[in-house]
């Protein structure tokens, strides 16, 4: 016990820290616990104290001396909690609210919410969304409501996530964040017209906020406003936007390969200045070489199909493979791909990509490629030398304009010899008529009879996103359906499940003249059922400027061929690419005019229709666009190339 003169200091130092005045508190209670060091309440109150001054490592010290005479105390724990999470340290915070919450009386509705806040942190969502759930039935409050919501994005689950911000905001938390949240969880449920509204309020309630700019342009892309986006992403701050706005470009029609590439060399002229980090190596011309991989995509993506049996075939005597996997949520993919590998390496967790070029660097990469371009963040890696050799491949389709990038990875077809070098500041190195081979889905999918057999009309079809879907595209489509009178056309994109992403597309055809009872619009469909869907068309219609190509190699696999137009740019000849690759020349029209005259042709002729369906698997596999041997073989024979360049200092163009 203290003495009668001590508890009036106690006193004196409890009404100083209720009146906010913790310095004078600490004052007297570091004379009492000097002179006392056996009892609990001074050191447990200078522990409050030192928390209020923020000095929480001290707070830490006094709370642990305190209990130790009240182990049970739940405000002990409570308070090492609140120290804990106020420095970051949540991993330690949540063992200290758990125990708050054990020894407390009743519910202990502060103790239990900051247990799930720092679990929050913790990306524990699965636990916290238990705790806010409970809390919300004893004592509902917009706070309690809005991190459930956070619980329930971390969860993916979007509309759950919707429901409660919504919750809090009818409770009266109109804020920045819950608004922007409900903007991210709408654009991830590709409602894109929701997501820039709730976007736009944040914005409002905080304005320049570059976040917030930022979903609003990507929603608008997502959209096909590409303008529009273009414009927002200019003024935005976020270092996100600059890459976002660079692949933008790619979508503006007509396409003006002199001004992207300007565009691209302008960024990159902008950038910290570029380190040589070169380590020292064996320069033999036919030692194993080190090739590394850095993407996001090494998941079910378009890059995944094109890649996979291309590192399979890789011969391992001559080449060793080295991934460096920026795969936020992997899947069935990315465990094949994690067993082609020689090593694997998992970067999506470190934000820092100085810290990441560095450790890249380290591993003594002979030949690094960047599988991304400026779809991801990842390209600045690039901006440094960190290997002999560097270039990029399969996931960008335009210059980097980096200094340090040596080639980009083509073929005769989109870059044909003498047409395209000044479209990047690349070397191109062209792997013969074919860049890239196609690995077909892994579960058996039936090819269904020709739709219009069935139907008694002819249904054209489209799979391209929203952004592809530019005017010269939706101008060519419907002098296709003018040319084919009975013909209707199915488009099935994210954003088309929303009114207003249907009205955009109506709008657009009935300027042509084409009414709406002549299309069906629909949302985005799983990864199986968008195979078995092209049992419903007849033929799959091309976009311009950016062709298929992904969604023209399973539209084959599946029976149905794409109609193009052969373009003068890279991205604008993949469609060309395809059709060649399976001897479907006649599929290639010059012009807009010729395509709706191959589109009638087509459509007439249901012979050839039906041939191809029975016929296109094996057309396809037989073909140059699934010879994965073949393609392994060009692709080493290059990589050797580079690598000899490299020696002889002289980066030049290779063809294979």
């Amino acid at each position: 016990m203290y003495p009668e003169k001590v508890q009036k200091t106690l006193q004196r130092a409890r009404a100083f820290i209720q009146a906010g005045k913790p310095t004078q508190a600490a004052f007297d209670l570091e004379k009492i616990v000097k002179k006392y060091p056996r009892e609990f309440e001074a050191w447990f109150l200078l522990g409050h104290a030192k928390g209020m001054l923020n000095e929480h490592d001290k707070a830490e010290i006094y709370f642990k001396k305190a209990a130790l005479f009240q182990p049970e105390n739940p405000d002990i724990w409570f308070n090492l909690g609140i120290g804990y999470s106020s420095r970051g340290m949540n991993q330690e915070a949540v063992p200290c609210f758990n125990k708050a919450v054990t020894y407390s009386a009743k519910n202990n509705i502060p103790a239990h919410f900051n247990l799930g806040s720092s679990l929050l942190a913790l990306d524990q969502f699965d636990q916290a969304a238990t705790i806010f759930q409970n809390l919300q039935r004893i004592h509902d409050t917009a706070d309690i409501q809005a991190s459930l919501g956070i619980a329930y994005q971390g969860l993916e689950d979007f509309p759950a996530a919707i429901s409660a911000y919504m919750h809090a905001k009818n409770m009266g938390m109109d804020s920045y964040t819950v608004n922007l949240n409900i903007g991210t969880c709408h654009f991830m449920l590709n409602n894109f017209q929701q997501s820039i509204e709730y976007s736009e309020h944040a914005l409002m309630l905080n304005p320049n906020d570059s976040v917030a700019e930022y979903n609003i342009a990507r929603s608008l892309l997502e959209q096909g406003d590409i303008s529009r986006s273009i414009d927002l992403l200019t003024q935005c701050t976020l270092p996100a936007a600059d890459h976002t706005r660079l692949f933008a470009l790619n979508y503006i029609e007509p396409y003006d390969p002199a001004f992207v590439l300007a565009e691209h060399c302008k960024w990159a002229s902008k950038q910290r200045t570029a380190s040589t980090k070169l380590h020292m190596i064996d320069q033999s011309k036919e030692r194993q070489l080190r090739l590394g991989f850095v993407s996001a995509d090494l998941r079910q993506h378009p890059v995944a199909f094109f890649i996979e049996r291309l590192i399979e075939n890789i011969d391992r005597s001559k080449f060793s493979v080295h991934f460096f996997s920026d795969v936020k949520s992997p899947d069935v993919v990315t465990e094949r791909f994690t067993a082609l590998a020689d090593s694997w390496i998992d970067i999506s967790g470190k934000s820092d990509n100085t810290a990441v070029t560095n450790f890249i660097f380290k591993q003594q990469i002979d030949i690094l490629f960047d599988m991304g371009g400026h779809t991801s963040g990842r390209i600045d890696l690039f901006i440094d030398r960190i290997a002999p050799v560097q270039a990029s491949y399969l996931g960008y389709s335009a210059t980097t304009g980096l200094p340090n990038m040596d080639y980009l990875i083509t073929d005769r077809v989109l870059d044909p010899v003498g047409c395209t070098e000044s479209h990047y500041t690349e070397k191109l190195c062209r792997l013969g008529n074919a860049f890239a081979t196609y690995t077909p889905p892994s579960k058996h999918i039936d090819i269904g009879p020709l739709p219009m057999l069935k139907k008694g009309y002819p249904v054209f079809g489209s799979f391209h996103k929203l952004i592809k879907i530019s005017p010269a595209t939706i101008a060519i489509w419907a002098k296709a359906l003018s040319a084919v009178p009975s013909a209707k056309m199915l488009l099935i994109a994210k954003g088309l499940g929303t009114v207003s992403g249907k009205k955009r597309i109506y709008d657009a055809f009935l300027s042509h003249g084409i009414s709406a009872t002549r299309l069906e619009l629909r949302d985005s469909i799983p990864f199986e059922e968008y195979f078995i869907t092209h049992n419903e068309i007849d033929l799959l219609l091309d976009c311009f400027p950016w062709n298929s190509h992904t969604t023209a190699m399973h539209g084959i696999w599946m029976g149905v061929p794409t109609l193009t137009i052969a373009g003068k740019h890279h991205a604008g000849r993949f469609g060309e690419l395809v059709l060649r690759g399976l001897k479907l020349e006649q599929l290639v029209a010059s012009d807009e005019n010729e395509f709706s005259l191959i589109a009638s042709r087509l459509i007439n002729d249901t012979a050839l229709l039906e041939n191809l369906r029975l016929t296109s698997r094996g057309i396809l596999n037989n073909s140059i666009l699934c010879d994965h041997a073949a393609l392994a073989s060009r692709f080493q024979q290059a990589c050797r190339q580079m690598w000899l360049n490299y020696l002889a200092e002289n980066h030049e163009a290779i063809s294979t």
